[in-house]
């Protein structure tokens, strides 16, 4: 059986969410370590699991005896590159997703973080390397481009489309049918209620870029 490493010694909800998963799903996702380059982090323990650097990790496992998940969220560029970088290394990802959260319906991609008491409606699109926070919504028919961050209980209402590497703050909101472009941030509490062109920054009710 292939053992899970998860990339990025940071947020303990990972273990809980795949403690869950394994509970209630009745599976056996077993977490063989964490990969981290923080030398704070690296020969430690994180949720009583090692922390290995990039290049212990490397000479100790292969893409045939392990598969990946990447719970990197402070930045969407360094999720998207350390992702790329497993990739062409011929590494798989694999998707941890609430199993209280109903996915029918919806299309959900590779390396997706769903994470517990968050909602994802009927005709939902969440590409690849998204992570949805705790007790955020996702409407019907929207869609989420790939390394997509969205925060703790974000509400994005129906029809929106949000492009790729996007971070969206805790507590904003999208209203219906707006459309927001690629590596586009979209601050903390903000309301969104037109449309928003890539490699924007906005803020503010209603939100407007800064």
């Amino acid at each position: 059986m292939k053992k899970l490493i998860i990339l990025g010694a940071a947020n303990p909800n990972v273990i809980r969410t795949i403690d869950s998963i394994n509970s209630k799903k009745n599976k056996d996702i077993f977490v063989e370590c964490f990969v981290d380059n923080d030398k704070k982090k690296i020969g430690k323990k994180f949720m009583k699991k090692d922390v290995l650097d990039t290049q212990t990790f490397l000479k100790t496992y292969s893409k045939n005896d392990c598969y990946l998940f990447n719970s990197i969220a402070s930045s969407t560029q360094i999720r998207k590159d350390i992702t790329e970088f497993y990739k062409k290394k011929g590494f798989q990802f694999q998707s941890i997703i609430h199993p209280d959260i109903d996915t029918n319906y919806t299309k959900i991609g590779s390396g997706v973080f769903l994470q517990e008491n968050s909602i994802v409606q009927a005709n939902v699109r969440v590409s690849d390397f998204v992570i949805v926070s705790s007790n955020s919504c996702i409407a019907h028919d929207s869609s989420i481009g790939k390394f997509t961050f969205i925060g703790p209980a974000v509400y994005i209402c129906g029809r929106v489309e949000v492009g790729e590497s996007c971070y969206i703050g805790v507590g904003a909101k999208i209203l219906p049918d707006v459309k927001i472009g690629k590596n586009s941030i979209i601050a903390a509490g903000s309301i969104v209620n037109k449309n928003i062109k890539a490699n924007s920054r906005v803020i503010g009710m209603p939100a407007r870029v800064f």
